[in-house]
């Protein structure tokens, strides 16, 4: 990039540099919204053009083109804050690691720990508290079990039963499940 290379952006001309191009600045101006398919057809959608307070969880229904709100994200931060204090809380609510198949549920990872945000609702609930780091979290196919790593083992924690259980007990750092 040079310094002669400029770019037309919202009616202003701006220099083109590495900063710019790594700023939140330039990543807004060429980000697409985010979104996940639900069973129902419809679909989550996060306007990740939107300025960062701004952001919250749609439904966005393909026939009409329709978006409602699913999610308060302020509330969700303000929930959330019981678990990470207010300089640990982020800023503005990110997009998760998974959604449930119905978009009733988000998965976050958070310090290492995994955290359950209830989309309806806008409260999160703390799914693992342990010294080890938790990886990778998932929901499965019918949205009562999540999947995470944890010590190089995949471990499952049941939804309703409030249980979790480990699904390979053989990791190590050669072997990683």
């Amino acid at each position: 990039v040079t310094a002669f290379a400029y770019l037309g952006f919202a009616q202003e001309k701006r220099k083109m540099t590495v900063e710019w191009i790594y700023s939140d600045e330039a990543q807004e101006a060429v980000a697409l919204p985010l979104y996940q398919w639900l069973d129902n057809g419809a679909a989550v959608y996060y306007d990740v053009r939107k300025p960062k307070d701004a952001r919250t969880f749609e439904i966005l229904d393909p026939r009409t083109g329709k978006r409602t709100v699913l999610s308060d994200a302020a509330k969700a931060l303000q929930d959330l804050q019981k678990f990470l204090g207010k300089e640990g809380t982020p800023k503005s609510l990110p997009w998760p690691e998974s959604f449930s198949a119905s978009g009733r549920h988000g998965l976050y990872s958070f310090n290492g720990d995994v955290y359950l945000l209830d989309t309806a609702l806008s409260i999160f609930t703390r799914v693992t508290d342990t010294p080890s780091e938790e990886i990778g979290a998932r929901f499965s196919p019918s949205g009562e079990l999540v999947s995470y790593v944890r010590d190089h083992n995949i471990h499952v924690y049941d939804l309703l039963r409030k249980t979790e259980r480990p699904l390979t007990q053989d990791g190590s750092e050669t072997l990683l499940n």
